[in-house]
């Protein structure tokens, strides 16, 4: 069994005994957490198989079976009458459990790799060997899956200690979603695996963690979940991404009208860092991948500066004038 596999097959173990935990705490019936496990497992294996028969590789997103998990084990519960809510909770707690495992997996072998930093974790030969790209070994990483897995091991300890509070059926679940989007929504800015996708300037999981805030809001707001203070927490997300485009926006950099009466070009700066911690072909890979996931379309220069650094310039054209 490949080492990936060990530490999820750990994760799955832990999780469901994080499960048990929480209801022993909250004084909740232990009996759907078994079924609970078994379906988690099952839906794992049908979203990871039905994207590979969709895009033609598997694919092991994290999120999309955090969404899908719950969404079975609620369906369950609604139509066994097991108390939706009351399981949503100890799921949650279950997958993030499993979830502090799994980014210690991804850790070991290389994917979800964060971007090169001056110190961090290096992959080698063997890792390529197994689907690293080829262009990063030797590159130190920045370690963003144990800052993610250090992340979920906070979260469940807050939701136990939250559980052991005896909240109200909800707030445990709200709780995790909501805490794991904002630290996940930050956590993206230090991702640095290629072909992710990117829509106006935010990837797939940064959308997610905010939707996802925004859906426990409006659950509040319906009083399907009762308010708990410790649910500030799910504003953080959607409040980053309204904070972040604000800043982008406000913080383009625009050249001065030429005399010849040129349009103004938006020109983006990005510093990609020091040669020592990141060679040229990997630099002009990430000159690449930022052209292609924040600037489709646009022109980019790569510079380096008298110490060394790397330096990507974007020239945005001006809008096609009587367009909005």
């Amino acid at each position: 069994m490949s080492t990936f596999r060990c530490w999820g097959a750990v994760g799955w173990i832990v999780g469901v005994a994080l499960a048990l935990a929480g209801a022993q705490a909250a004084h909740r019936p232990p009996a759907p957490v078994l079924t609970m496990a078994g379906l988690a497992v099952c839906t794992f294996l049908i979203v990871a198989v039905g994207s590979g028969v969709v895009s033609g590789a598997v694919s092991l997103t994290f999120y999309h079976h955090l969404v899908a998990v719950l969404l079975v084990v609620g369906v369950w519960a609604y139509t066994t009458h097991a108390g939706v809510l009351q399981v949503l909770d100890l799921a949650s707690v279950g997958i993030m459990g499993f979830l502090v495992f799994g980014r210690l997996g991804c850790l070991a072998v290389g994917c979800c790799h964060g971007r090169p930093r001056a110190e961090g974790v290096v992959y080698g030969r063997a890792h390529a060997a197994e689907g690293f790209p080829e262009d990063l070994v030797g590159v130190p990483l920045a370690p963003v899956q144990a800052w993610e897995s250090a992340a979920a091991a906070v979260i469940v300890l807050s939701s136990l200690l939250l559980l052991m509070g005896d909240p109200s059926p909800g707030v445990t679940a709200a709780f995790v979603v909501g805490a794991y989007g904002a630290a996940r929504f930050w956590l993206e800015m230090a991702r640095g695996d290629p072909e992710r996708p990117v829509w106006a300037g935010f990837s797939e999981a940064q959308w997610t963690s905010a939707l996802l805030g925004c859906g426990v809001g409006v659950a509040l707001a319906a009083r399907i979940i009762p308010a708990h203070p410790a649910l500030v927490v799910c504003a953080a997300a959607p409040a980053s991404l309204a904070g972040w485009m604000l800043i982008h926006r406000l913080g383009r950099v625009e050249r001065v009208r030429r005399d010849r009466g040129l349009p103004a070009l938006s020109v983006h700066h990005y510093g990609l860092g020091a040669p020592e911690a990141l060679p040229e072909a990997a630099a002009r890979r990430l000159a690449g991948e930022i052209l292609c996931a924040r600037h489709p379309g646009c022109t980019g220069q790569l510079l380096v500066d008298a110490t060394g650094e790397f330096h990507l310039l974007v020239s945005e054209p001006p809008p096609t004038r009587g367009r909005r």
